[in-house]
């Protein structure tokens, strides 16, 4: 690793000077396992590189002599990341008497004034000895340290500008892995989190009939439940998650001058994975826990649309609470908004008040609904057996409309009073069109499995609403910078 150090600051070094674009130069400690000569020779080279192009050079050294020492312009001894000394080096020894650490003759004073610096930890004593010493020459140096000089118009660096956007974003992406691979757990809650709340659903439901009448009803809340009250946990999890990193994002804002713009794109783009992740996992589950009324073949055909349908809604809604924690100076202020507009969009879909309601708020905002229209193209594959992605792509499956039944009870008859009691052998059924008309579905995303314009008109619907909560997050990210 050290090899390839030295070969990276060798090319950096011997680049002409119209293609450097390296202002600061941060190294590590390059100069281990190095013998005097070298080091002194590696220090020197990189001092009149600097002086020669007018750049900054930062290096962790321990420097053997303290001839290689005084051959940088500064010199900082840092201990418990706080400063002990910062200033030229010909000062280091003049200050270090003054305040009572003289270095004994005969001693390297580099390696003296880094014991002094050092906490020991040998011993109870030692440590306790270490620690009081370290408090105090904090201390000093904040008591002795010279003013920060002021410059008007500093030549150095010469050129400092607004990183590359390529470059910055490159290095955003791989900022993003480095977080994913340190703490995987972190990306990870929400995905844990979907397959928590879709199993619950799952045997919530696991009993849907065709038999009851009240399976229509459930079918309903196994909808609700989805897209309703499944979604709270979840919402909880992001808006945590981007509390904790709003910060963070403010700081990258402001010190790579990127837009707010593209780095919501960054952003979004790294969410994506996550996103279908925690969408699959959610849909996974509920074609085998809850009795669905599925194809008999071409299954997976049901189970994609039931992801296309639940992705848009989490991507949706995901952006929502992403620009109320941005917004809000909380996490739990936040959480609330979005529950609040959650709640919002369910009530005006038209499934708890009929969209045909006289003088309802249903009536009149119903058709701008996010809800509306995912209920719909959920519940629609569930009563009618056709599902988007079938009538889209026009690949047939052995698919059929759901009949509810009634339940029926064999009643032996028998006369009360002279009065014959005779049995129910037959009762009217229910087909699954009439069932959406009934909960104010009134026009089909398909029919006869084909596309409609009311399917395109519903698409142009979330859209528009994907796009303008995208815009809100942009101007949310802009305003908390």
């Amino acid at each position: 690793m050290l090899q390839i150090r030295k070969l990276l600051l060798t090319q950096v070094c011997f680049e002409s000077p119209e293609k450097v674009i390296v202002d600061i130069l941060i190294c590590g400690d390059l100069t281990r396992n190095m013998d005097s000569y070298e080091t002194a020779f590696l220090v020197d080279y990189l001092r009149d590189w600097a002086i020669k192009l007018n750049r900054v050079v930062m290096m962790a050294i321990a420097p053997t002599s303290f001839e290689i020492l005084l051959m940088f312009s500064k010199c900082a001894l840092l201990t418990s990341g706080r400063f002990v000394f910062f200033d030229s080096p010909t000062k280091i020894k003049s200050y270090f008497d003054s305040i009572g650490f003289s270095c004994p003759p005969y001693k390297n004073p580099c390696d003296f004034y880094v014991d002094v610096a050092t906490h020991d930890h040998l011993s109870q004593a030692a440590s306790l000895e270490s620690s009081s010493r370290i408090s105090k020459l904090i201390q000093f140096w904040e008591q002795n340290k010279p003013p920060p000089r002021c410059f008007a118009n500093s030549p150095v660096p010469p050129s400092l500008c607004r990183p590359p956007v390529l470059r910055t974003l490159q290095t955003l992406y791989r900022q993003s892995m480095y977080e994913f691979a340190n703490d995987p757990l972190a990306s990870l809650r929400e995905p844990v989190i979907a397959m928590i709340t879709s199993l619950a659903i799952g045997f919530a439901y696991s009993s849907l009939t065709k038999e009851k009448r009240v399976g229509a009803d459930d079918r309903i809340g196994f909808a609700t439940a989805v897209l309703y009250l499944g979604m709270i946990p979840w919402i909880y999890v992001v808006i945590q998650k981007v509390a904790r990193e709003k910060k963070t994002a403010r700081n990258i804002l402001r010190k790579t001058q990127l837009s707010s713009l593209l780095f919501l794109i960054h952003k979004i783009s790294c969410d994506i994975p996550i996103i279908i992740l925690t969408s699959a996992l959610y849909c996974l589950p509920l074609p085998f826990l809850v009795g669905l009324n599925l194809p008999r073949n071409h299954q997976w055909l049901w189970i994609a649309s039931l992801f296309c349908i639940v992705f848009t809604h989490f991507l949706l809604w995901r952006m929502v609470s992403q620009s109320l924690a941005f917004l809000s100076k909380s996490a739990t202020m936040a959480f609330f908004g979005a529950v609040i507009l959650l709640i919002t969009s369910y009530l005006t879909s038209g499934l708890v008040v009929h969209s045909k309601t006289p003088d309802s708020m249903a009536s009149f905002t119903y058709w701008i609904s996010p809800h509306k229209w995912v209920s719909q193209a959920l519940l629609e594959a569930e009563f009618s057996g056709c599902n988007i992605l079938e009538a889209a792509t026009s690949i047939p499956s052995n698919h059929s409309e759901l009949i509810i039944g009634c339940e029926r009870k064999e009643v032996l008859a028998r006369k009360i009073k002279g009065i014959p009691i005779y049995t129910v052998s037959h009762c009217s059924k229910i087909r699954g069109s009439q069932l959406l008309y009934f909960y104010s579905f009134l026009e089909g995303l398909a029919n006869d499995c084909s596309l409609t314009l009311n399917f395109f008109f519903g698409c142009s619907i979330m859209a528009s609403w994907i796009l303008a909560t995208f815009f809100i997050l942009t101007c949310s990210v802009w305003c908390s910078t």
